[in-house]
């Protein structure tokens, strides 16, 4: 394709952590790796990738084409990468507050502009089946203008590691059992679940992991009497997925959590609900569990975790099949195919 004119990325947050930020890091160093010009356009950097251009939104951005990560209308390709706004809002308003709250304000305003990205786009990548089915229910978009690109992982930073595993589990003194949680947005995540299912299966050595943040934390923190359970904050997961014998992942709504293929190309089994995108590609379905609310699915999903020493290596087989390079090579198959719809006359991949 046309080399003159670069790929510019949007995105909120970039850096070389987990979520979408992080997936939009490794994705520009892919792509400059591979010899595309590729820009960053982000509002929040923790880490510019190693030779990529980033830019503030107030900056000039050259003519290209143009890739969302975020809800950014008017570009030419958009990732949902939280999935759909209107589906999470359909699951989360599940009081009279919450479903008062989705009609007014930031809530609102979101879908709005999920609406308005999307309806511009010449294709919407969705990262799992789901959100493809929820992109035609919820905006009618049909197999013409969406396209499925899972998430990548790491594979070299996110693997099975002795050395990681001993040292984790020395700084709690783990000599049990160990269920991990990690994620931000605890209440949409499932933390309640988590810590009823390991209490449920629990034995006196065994802990519990809480690696992330939340606007509650606080409040999370002091109403939790367990000593088995740790909160180790914004903590790099692939420096404690290792050590883990089990993650816990109970969301309630997720479109593709990148910590499950974490999980899995750690050797770590995810015990996974049903409303996370991720768990298409855990081939062991035992470990998924259909009501993301069950304690008593994720307690048996927990106890088979550790009780199956097997899982461990097939978990690593199953994320071996995401790496990077394969989410990268689908962005580039759907950019290619943007353009050579617009004649090349814009944009390069």
């Amino acid at each position: 394709m046309d080399p003159r004119r670069p790929l510019i990325l949007y995105t909120n947050h970039l850096g070389p952590g987990t979520g979408t930020g992080g997936v939009v890091y490794r994705v520009a160093l892919a792509l400059r790796a591979r010899g595309y010009p590729v820009e960053v356009v982000a509002q929040v950097v923790d880490t510019a990738p190693a030779g990529v251009p980033v830019r503030s939104p107030r900056d000039a951005v050259p003519n290209g084409l143009r890739v969302a990560f975020d809800r950014s209308a008017g570009a030419d390709v958009v990732r949902a990468s939280g999935g759909v706004h209107a589906a999470w809002t359909a699951v989360g308003a599940d009081t009279p507050w919450r479903r008062l709250r989705a009609r007014f304000g930031a809530e609102l305003q979101a879908e709005r502009d999920e609406a308005r990205a999307f309806a511009g786009a010449q294709r919407v990548v969705a990262n799992a089946e789901r959100v493809v089915r929820e992109l035609r229910l919820f905006h009618g978009l049909g197999p013409d203008r969406v396209r499925l690109v899972r998430t990548g992982v790491e594979l070299d930073r996110f693997r099975p590691d002795e050395a990681r595993r001993r040292e984790a589990r020395a700084a709690f003194g783990s000599r049990g059992r160990v269920a991990a949680f990690v994620g931000h947005s605890w209440r949409r995540k499932g933390l309640d679940v988590a810590l009823a299912a390991f209490a449920r299966v629990a034995e006196p050595a065994d802990q519990l992991w809480v690696v992330g943040s939340d606007a509650h934390a606080a409040r999370w923190r002091s109403s939790v009497r367990d000593p088995r359970v740790s909160f180790l904050g914004a903590a790099d997961p692939a420096a404690w997925l290792p050590g883990a014998d089990a993650l816990l992942a109970p969301s309630r709504y997720d479109a593709a959590s990148n910590v499950v293929i974490e999980a899995l190309a750690c050797g770590t089994p995810p015990v996974v609900s049903l409303a996370d995108g991720s768990s298409e590609v855990v081939s062991d379905r035992r470990l998924c569990v259909a009501d993301p609310r069950s304690v008593q699915g994720f307690a048996a999903g927990l106890r088979l975790a550790w009780e199956d020493a097997g899982l461990r290596g097939r978990c690593r087989s199953d994320g071996e099949r995401w790496p990077v390079s394969r989410m990268v090579d689908g962005l580039v198959g759907v950019l290619a195919e943007v353009h050579g719809e617009r004649g090349g006359d814009a944009g390069t991949a």
